[in-house]
């Protein structure tokens, strides 16, 4: 909740009341460096940037690799790793045409790609059992682009096939996001299921879901992802990770984080854990 509170408060400062205004990452074709700012003024050759670093800057848009615009000037600060926490992705989606690849601790590799404005397909595997689909569909609530929904799936199997019992497995899901890019809040519920020979059983509890991301710098944003739900004997307990993303260029991204997890005894255990993200 503090974490929540936090997150909010720090977008609700940061908003500028400037409806009709625009702003635009370019990518540099020599260097890709990334150029952000408030659009001045555009044509068919030029892009013209008020930045905070370098002034106005003109652009010949044959120099750059790609333009992105937005609507909040929150969101150009942080741009690579805005669409997930840790594993769970917030409600804004991969724009058309992105590709995100994520390792984690090497046996654990996931990419997604961006289909539409509204929905991506990602594929991933935990080396060398498990492998899963995840669609998701993203939908704006709001012309600012700070209320955003998603519903989805993440679709498991086995490979090998380890039993005869357990065919598929998985998770269905939903989640608001509040907030911009780079500060946001995520409230999700879900309900899991599992094909055991031809029966597909739903579970009788949800899951819900709590993560959001706070931006300390350009570079640095502190980061929770954590998961609530009914135990074996019906207590509620938790599970997530805690730690913080550093943003080393454009769109490379690495994760230090702390997994924190119930124990059989009633107590918690802990686990560092470490992700390379890249994105194309």
């Amino acid at each position: 909740i503090t974490f929540a509170f936090l997150v909010c408060t720090t977008y609700v400062k940061a908003q500028d009341n400037t409806q009709g205004e625009r702003y635009a990452i370019v990518i540099m074709s020599a260097n890709n460096n990334a150029i952000r700012g408030k659009v001045m003024f555009e044509d068919d050759e030029f892009i013209k940037l008020s930045t905070e670093d370098l002034g106005e800057v003109k652009v010949p848009k044959y120099q750059a690799s790609s333009i992105e615009y937005f609507k909040n000037k929150d969101d150009i600060q942080n741009y690579s790793n805005d669409t997930r926490y840790f594993f769970m992705t917030s409600a804004y989606g991969l724009r058309p045409g992105d590709v995100y690849f994520k390792n984690s601790l090497i046996v654990y590799n996931e990419i997604q790609f961006g289909i539409t404005e509204n929905f991506s397909l990602g594929l991933s595997t935990i080396v060398p059992f498990v492998g899963f689909l995840n669609p998701n569909f993203y939908f704006s609530l709001d012309d600012n682009d700070i209320f955003n929904f998603k519903v989805g799936g993440l679709f498991g199997f086995f490979f090998p096939k380890l039993t005869d019992e357990t065919r598929n497995f998985g998770l269905l899901y939903g989640a608001t996001t509040l907030g911009s890019r780079k500060n946001n809040v995520t409230f999700g519920v879900g309900y899991g299921y599992a094909r055991v020979y031809d029966d597909l059983t739903l579970s009788s509890s949800p899951v819900f879901n709590i993560s959001g991301v706070l931006s300390l710098s350009n570079d640095f944003s502190l980061t929770l992802e954590n998961y609530i739900f009914s135990g074996y004997d019906s207590s509620i307990t938790n599970l997530g990770i805690i730690g913080f993303k550093y943003q080393s260029d454009y769109n490379t991204v690495y994760d230090f984080g702390l997994f924190f997890f119930p124990s059989w005894d009633g107590e918690y255990g802990f686990f560092p854990t470490v992700s390379y993200s890249k994105y194309f």
